[in-house]
């Protein structure tokens, strides 16, 4: 039973080229090396934005089903609205930061009936340049992820929000 032994001796044969030499038993090869191949970094997709209107969401509650539990209702919501992209037009009610001052926010309104605004939308601290440009009164296109939805006087909730278009008033 012979004994198998490979030994590799990388050589350079010509400029940017290596090669390498297979010693096994009495027999010597020249191969190129084995390639190594990187993983192709994955490509993120945007993220769909969701056909949901601020009407919808607005009008959700007058819309449910008050014959089930607190409970259902909730899963009905969180299966169907949070967590979803939206891209909505509001008026600038409100630029602000967070008493902890950890968070950027803006407050829009979006219909007449609204005291003061009805939409609360939360932005990354990367953005805060272009949300020192708002100004009250400013007609903002915006997306953002659906947190919560708002009963009453509590405003709808929104997060990772981005600037799309601003139209001054």
């Amino acid at each position: 039973m012979g004994l198998a032994i490979s030994i590799y001796t990388f050589i350079v044969i010509k400029r940017d080229a290596v090669k390498y030499v297979v010693k096994s038993n009495d027999n010597i090869t020249l191969q190129n090396p084995p390639t190594i191949t990187k993983p192709r970094p994955r490509r993120r997709s945007k993220p769909k934005i969701s056909n949901i209107t601020f009407a919808e969401v607005d009008a959700l509650y007058d819309k449910l089903d008050y014959t089930a539990t607190d409970l259902q209702r909730d899963e009905l919501i969180k299966r169907n609205y949070i967590g979803k992209l939206v891209q909505w037009t509001g008026e600038v009610a409100d630029v602000d930061i967070t008493i902890l001052g950890d968070k950027l926010y803006v407050k829009f309104k979006h219909t007449e009936k609204s005291l003061i605004s009805d939409v609360t939308v939360y932005f990354p601290n990367s953005k805060r340049k272009s949300l020192l440009r708002l100004q009250e009164g400013d007609w903002v296109t915006y997306q953002g992820k659906i947190e919560s939805i708002g009963v009453l006087m509590y405003n709808h909730k929104l997060v990772d929000g981005k600037i799309i278009r601003v139209q001054r008033n």
